[in-house]
């Protein structure tokens, strides 16, 4: 349908344009009927204008439909940018944050360079100083192992004359070993025949007891014994009298003192260690320690030159031990 300009509602199809049109007579045919032709044909147009207005509407729908959706899109694209803007603003504070990062990276850099410079002028001038030390201590041990070789000459003259002595003194020692261990074996001759004769002596004792027994016997008055005759008296009196001799000698004989020859072979030979403990200490002490030690202080030079840090490492395995040793004393 299709309303009017003026505010009327009537439509302007077929039927309306009938309804409001008088019917003709038949007189008024004749003469209305090209009129009528020309009604009937702005009919069709009208009927024709009527379908295209409804397509038009349909199309115009559709385009209404079309703007519309048109529009989500637009404004969804409004709010895409909207996003976008604030990423975009976001990614731009982002990287101007980190611009002063580098910049400020820039100047730590640049204030580490510089102390590194200088830090490295200090090294150099403490190494040219330590190389200067070590150059006069150098020159020191030089003197001192001057002075050592010959201290060690004169040790070495006076180890060779000790050597000389002990030659000597082994050579006595052998001699002394010989003649103890001959004395010893004299003892123990002596031995045996000490104990063969305190066995003899045992046999006599009984021996003599029994002859006192056999005298205390013959002595008894109730019952006399027969008087032996001369020959067994006599020898009976003989064997008493060899008995009480060889008691006596045994008695009257003094036990064997030992010999001190060894132990006089020992004293001269613990004399002779303790001279020749001494002189090795003395050479170790005077000749191998100081070398020992002045290689040991150009190494640790030589090291916190090249490497400091090995160094330090080192000096802490070198004190762990004591650590741990001081750890366990406070422990205890």
């Amino acid at each position: 349908p299709r309303t009017n300009g003026g505010g009327d509602d009537g439509a302007w199809d077929a039927e309306t344009v009938l309804s409001r049109t008088p019917s003709p007579d038949a007189l008024a045919y004749s003469r209305d009927h090209p009129l009528l032709l020309q009604l009937a044909q702005q009919r069709r147009t009208v009927d024709d204008l009527a379908r295209q207005l409804e397509l038009r509407e349909g199309e115009i729908s559709g385009h209404l439909r079309q703007i519309d959706e048109l529009q989500a899109v637009v404004d969804s694209g409004n709010r895409c940018t909207q996003i976008e803007k604030q990423r975009l603003q976001r990614l731009e504070d982002l990287v101007g944050w980190y611009e002063e990062q580098l910049h400020l990276q820039r100047e730590k850099a640049g204030r580490m360079e510089d102390a590194h410079q200088s830090a490295l002028r200090r090294t150099e001038a403490r190494g040219h100083q330590a190389a200067r030390e070590l150059w006069a201590q150098l020159a020191t041990a030089d003197d001192d192992s001057r002075r050592l070789a010959e201290r060690a000459g004169a040790l070495a003259s006076e180890l060779e004359a000790a050597r000389g002595r002990e030659e000597g003194a082994c050579t006595a020692s052998a001699s002394m070993a010989a003649e103890l261990s001959e004395a010893r074996r004299t003892a123990a001759r002596a031995m045996v025949a000490a104990a063969v004769l305190s066995e003899r002596l045992g046999e006599r004792c009984a021996y003599v007891v029994r002859l006192e027994r056999r005298l205390a016997l013959r002595e008894q008055p109730p019952s006399p014994p027969p008087s032996p005759p001369p020959a067994a008296a006599m020898s009976l009196f003989a064997e008493l009298s060899k008995a009480t001799d060889a008691c006596s000698r045994l008695q009257a004989t003094p036990p064997p003192q030992p010999d001190s020859s060894p132990e006089a072979g020992r004293g001269l030979l613990y004399w002779l260690a303790v001279c020749a403990h001494m002189a090795g200490a003395m050479y170790l002490r005077l000749c191998v320690y100081p070398v020992l030690r002045l290689v040991a202080i150009v190494a640790r030079a030589v090291l916190g030159l090249v490497a400091p840090g090995m160094l330090a490492r080192m000096n802490v395995a070198l004190l762990a031990p004591r650590i741990r040793a001081a750890a366990r004393l406070s422990q205890r």
